[in-house]
């Protein structure tokens, strides 16, 4: 809240409609790619920068002002590193909630992250569009334990998508994902051995945007292990997006690309714990080129920001 784009960004959204009902001009083919739309939360989709083009995206936790005593600000370079593959590193230092005050009140760098994803070829003609991906996460220093349990993570995923038939503004899409808690040396003994947990998640939902603004449901088949034993955590979300045109967001002196998701998370929780809680959740997204890609490749996902993969 004390970066000025972030509160021009959310005092924009009072006068969004009047805004974005303006035409604007097409965006370039960074830009274009930047407003690709390849995540919706934390649920992934398809789509990978590609080429040789570099993006710099901050996505600052805006939820934490209200439900944590830090504040979580991730930071992420996205690199394309052949024509369908990408790279991403990633940090999450966090910082004290002035707002709120308790164990956690304090600073750090959080948590690391590297991914490698690759797009899938699929048979000439397919409507499908498909990646799939390896991340892992690792603690930075003594970060909370919400934010990371004191273990590394590795996690596969595939995520795939394809237009609703017949019903052009509509996307169908879904994500099968697998976390695995490894032991992570920099951790005691007694640390490693209190949370060991794998999480096993297939979501499926639906995304319907004809133009900047946009909705979406998503149901998550989840099971989640601890030790020998497991319980199931369903939940489901319905929420907003708001792909902000480029147009306007240069009137308000904004650089970058930016997005706004907000939604509602409700789950079914067997055996509920601090982190399977429901409630509204919101992720801002700023993308800033940092390099344009080579021409070698357009891809003909890279839509404008009118249709239901921008983002």
């Amino acid at each position: 809240m004390h970066h000025p784009p972030v509160a021009r960004l959310l005092a924009g959204l009072v006068g969004a409609a009047a805004l974005t009902a303006a035409p604007a001009p097409p965006p370039g083919p960074l830009e274009a790619r930047m407003l690709r739309l390849t995540e919706l939360l934390d649920t992934r989709l398809p789509g990978v920068l590609g080429g040789d083009g570099a993006v710099l995206r901050v996505q600052p936790r805006l939820g934490d002002l209200r439900d944590r005593d830090y504040l979580r600000l991730p930071l992420e370079l996205r690199r394309g590193i052949a024509e369908r593959t990408e790279l991403a590193l990633g940090v999450t230092p966090f910082t004290a909630n002035p707002f709120r005050r308790g164990p956690d009140h304090r600073h750090g760098l959080g948590e690391g992250r590297i991914e490698l994803r690759r797009e899938l070829r699929l048979p000439l003609g397919s409507a499908w569009r498909a990646d799939t991906g390896l991340e892992a996460r690792f603690p930075l220093g003594r970060p909370p334990a919400a934010l990371n349990d004191g273990f590394a993570h590795l996690t596969p995923n595939v995520a795939f998508s394809r237009p609703w038939p017949g019903w052009p503004p509509a996307l169908a899409y879904g994500e099968l994902r697998y976390d695995r808690g490894l032991p992570f040396p920099a951790r005691s003994e007694e640390l490693r051995a209190a949370r060991r947990r794998w999480d096993a998640t297939a979501a499926a939902g639906l995304l319907y945007q004809p133009g900047a603004w946009g909705g979406f449901l998503e149901h998550h088949r989840r099971r989640v292990g601890e030790g020998g034993t497991s319980f199931a955590a369903p939940e489901s979300r319905v929420g907003l997006v708001w792909a902000v045109p480029p147009a306007a967001s240069r009137a308000w002196g904004l650089p970058g690309t930016w997005r706004a998701e907000l939604a509602y998370r409700h789950v079914h929780a067997t055996l509920p714990g601090t982190d399977f809680r429901g409630g509204f959740v919101t992720r801002v997204r700023w993308n800033l080129g940092l390099r344009p890609p080579s021409p070698l490749r357009t891809p003909a996902s890279a839509a404008a920001p009118q249709s239901p993969r921008s983002r």
